[in-house]
């Protein structure tokens, strides 16, 4: 009895580590995120910053987000415009998406929910207080690619998908419109004028 006890207890162990280890490798991918852009705005230099800011990118899955947004035109773009596009998202990312986190995760730390892992993807809910008592609630999608994870959406305290609502909205339709090339064209236009207002 105290030998299956014993084994019961420690296969129970097991478990739980591995269960903590999937766990972290969901929430790292998160925390290099805003780790790097915090820091990048302390760089010294401008190209500091724009490494810290890469590293940053390294998190997100934008070949994963440019094959989503592009849908079944996904099927009939060329490698090379398909880059393109994952490019453009990150470009986009950086001008525009890391001053937000610069703007209100400067100061103030995350919590993080225990990820919820389906398979291939995870989603882990965060929230932030402000000014002792504001709540603000969100969560991030993460997808499996190879033995780590990268954030592929983000969902608002409504669980409206930021991914789903620019697919929808702006995406397809220009894709319907102008087709491949002149999503990028239009895509171009848009990084540079985020590009701009960050003073970059």
């Amino acid at each position: 009895m105290k030998k299956f006890l014993a084994i019961t207890i420690c296969l129970f162990a097991i478990s739980v580590h591995a269960q903590e280890e999937a766990e972290q490798k969901v929430l790292a991918p998160i925390k290099r995120l805003i780790g790097n852009v915090r820091y990048s705005d302390k760089a010294k230099t401008l190209a500091d910053r724009i490494a810290l800011e890469d590293r940053a990118l390294e998190s997100i899955g934008s070949t994963q987000m440019a094959e989503f947004l592009m849908g079944d035109y996904a099927k009939t773009a060329t490698p090379a415009q398909k880059e393109k596009f994952a490019k453009q998202i990150r470009e986009y990312t950086r001008y525009k998406a890391f001053p937000l986190i610069h703007k209100y995760f400067k100061d103030i730390d995350l919590t993080y929910e225990p990820p919820v892992i389906n398979g291939d993807q995870a989603r882990v809910q965060s929230s932030v207080v402000y000014s002792g008592s504001e709540r603000l609630t969100f969560s991030w999608i993460l997808t499996k690619v190879g033995e780590n994870y990268v954030i592929t959406d983000f969902l608002n305290d409504k669980n409206t998908s930021s991914m789903q609502s620019n697919k929808v909205g702006q995406v397809q339709p220009t894709l319907k419109e102008k087709g491949v090339p002149g999503l990028l064209s239009v895509m171009d236009n848009a990084v540079a004028q985020v590009k701009k207002a960050a003073g970059r």
